[in-house]
């Protein structure tokens, strides 16, 4: 399989392919169907079988408003973010460590919210971990990542403070706006954020995305 990007890169045919056209934003049973359709096709006319899609979503440029949410793997969007996150791990000396690979379905989210949500959360944790300290991200199933990490004292109190309503704020118990945005933003669209004390020291903070 060749994957090609526009238009002017797909080199010519030696025959006339089999060509299905489509927005396949998901490849449930209906898309299973046409993609088998258009293979067996090409396969009795020995020639070969073509998808083309469109990014983004034609709707995302026709009427942004009515764009449908993207499907997209978890795990890979998770990887982008630590990307952009990077200057910020080499600042405070931490290594990150997947526990797993994590592939499992898509999840449909809106494609900025969710980078919002990811991105936040990672600085947030990153603030909050000890100088030189491990974080491991573990997509534990489908829909669900965990990031583990060790706290440098009081640092966490304000992640602590916000998700037990049960412990009585403080003047220096404030929680991150960006944290606040992005469980809102997580809750929203359906799913959970939620933060677990493992011992003294480490905590694990969990995000649920709602599966496609």
């Amino acid at each position: 399989m060749r994957v090609v990007q526009g238009l002017e890169s797909v080199r010519p045919f030696d025959r006339r392919p089999v060509l299905t056209i489509g927005n396949f934003d998901g490849v449930h049973r209906a898309h299973q169907t046409i993609l088998q359709t258009a293979r067996n096709a090409a396969l009795e006319t020995s020639t070969e079988a073509v998808v083309l899609t469109f990014d983004p979503h034609p709707l995302a440029i026709l009427a942004p408003r009515k764009s449908p949410l993207r499907l997209m793997p978890l795990e890979e969007k998770l990887r982008v973010v630590l990307g952009d996150a990077s200057s910020e791990c080499d600042k405070r000396q931490t290594r990150i460590k997947w526990k797993r690979n994590g592939i499992g379905r898509e999840i449909r989210t809106d494609e900025a919210q969710l980078r919002y949500v990811l991105k936040n959360t990672l600085l947030t944790v990153l603030s909050q971990a000890k100088m030189g300290s491990e974080i491991e991200i573990d997509v534990e199933k489908q829909g669900c990542v965990s990031i583990s990490y060790l706290r440098e004292g009081a640092r966490l109190a304000s992640i602590t403070h916000y998700f037990n309503a049960s412990v009585p704020s403080s003047d220096d118990a404030i929680l991150p706006l960006r944290m606040l945005l992005a469980k809102q933003l997580v809750e929203r669209n359906g799913g959970r954020m939620a933060l677990e004390g493992v011992g003294s020291e480490r905590d694990v903070l969990r995000l649920e995305f709602p599966l496609a």
